[in-house]
């Protein structure tokens, strides 16, 4: 055998292939979960996207239906469902949206929100909601959005009885 002989033998080649695949698996197990992770920095996004809006279409929602005309005090809350029929985007008042369980996109009317749903829980509370004294009640709205992959984003606000 001349000595000038060049290239790898079986034992190399092997080696280097189990070296290969082991750093193959390594760096799938670090690439695969940051695709999942960016996708759930998405769906935390838009859902307080989400979650903003649905606050603003209720902001624009008059408060209760005992709400005298032109404004002022309510003398007596209401949370029960006031307003027939299934269209939320038709719905005047807050209480309306009480128990609502749906797609979002039919709450706001529009698609952009496309596979998460939403759930609004709104309690009257004729006292204290956290450590704010409210005299003539408050209404505790409680907006959860459920993204595609189930993940539950809750929010909250205050209305108050003034």
């Amino acid at each position: 055998m001349a000595a000038n002989n060049r290239g790898f033998t079986l034992l190399e080649m092997v080696v280097g292939m189990v070296v290969m695949g082991i750093a193959l698996v390594m760096l799938a197990t670090l690439v695969f979960p940051q695709a999942e992770r960016a996708a759930q920095s998405l769906y935390q996004v838009r859902a307080a996207q989400l979650g903003q809006a649905v606050m603003g279409e209720l902001m624009g929602r008059q408060f209760d239906r005992n709400t005298p005309n032109g404004g002022g005090r309510v003398t007596n809350l209401n949370c029960t469902k006031v307003t027939a029929g299934n269209d939320p985007t038709a719905w005047a008042f807050l209480e309306d949206y009480n128990g609502y369980r749906g797609n979002a996109d039919d709450l706001l009317g529009n698609s952009a929100y496309e596979r998460f749903q939403l759930e609004v829980d709104i309690s009257c509370n004729t006292a204290a909601v956290g450590s704010t004294n409210w005299s003539g009640g408050a209404k505790v709205i409680t907006i959860t959005a459920v993204a595609p992959d189930g993940s539950r984003y809750p929010f909250q606000m205050v209305r108050g009885n003034f």
